[in-house]
């Protein structure tokens, strides 16, 4: 794997929050071309409202030198909403892990861990003690690429988006890598 550190991995305020919509959609339109574009995800749409205003939830862009948006990633508290993975996360705060996305010519050089290695210092600094997220088999690479950032799979879905449930318990070899990433 090549590496490529000319990235500055920054909290998305709203300064940044056009370009990073931009992006976003720009990738998800790539990745999940079936679903629907027309409009912004909830989440997105009310941006301020989930990832500014709580505590414990932050989204990340990955920049270029030239403040190019060329990844990004975000936390926000799991909402126990995933039918089948309902009972498994009940007793413990964890975050959940959303919109991973890092510019088609940039993957598998380095910036996609960074932004997982910052959401995960962030998810521990917030308290919380598991990261969720899911997948699908049909991303190549995802998985492989997840299980490398620690995470394990706890669950495989038996739905047409070919679900992959995946945790990670937060521990000290997160917050061991803190002088790394500042």
């Amino acid at each position: 794997m090549e590496s490529y550190t000319n990235v500055q991995i920054e909290r998305v305020g709203l300064t940044l929050l056009p370009q990073l919509l931009t992006f976003v959609m720009k990738m998800r339109k790539e990745v999940f071309p079936m679903l629907r574009h027309e409009s912004l995800p909830l989440d997105l749409e009310h941006f301020h409202a989930v990832y500014l205003e709580p505590a414990d939830a932050a989204f990340f862009a990955a920049l270029t030198p030239e403040r190019e948006v060329v990844g990004s990633i975000a936390a926000l508290r799991y909402d126990n909403r995933i039918e089948p993975v309902q009972e498994l996360y009940k007793s413990w705060k964890t975050a959940e892990v959303v919109k991973c996305y890092v510019r088609s010519d940039l993957r598998r050089k380095g910036v996609g861990a960074s932004l997982v290695q910052r959401l995960l210092l962030f998810c521990q600094e917030a308290g919380y003690e598991k990261a969720y997220l899911h997948t699908h088999l049909f991303l190549p690479g995802a998985v492989s690429f997840w299980e490398r950032q620690g995470f394990h799979i706890r669950m495989v879905g038996n739905d047409d988006m070919e679900t992959i449930h995946m945790d990670r318990q937060l521990d000290e070899s997160v917050s061991g890598r803190r002088e790394i990433l500042k």
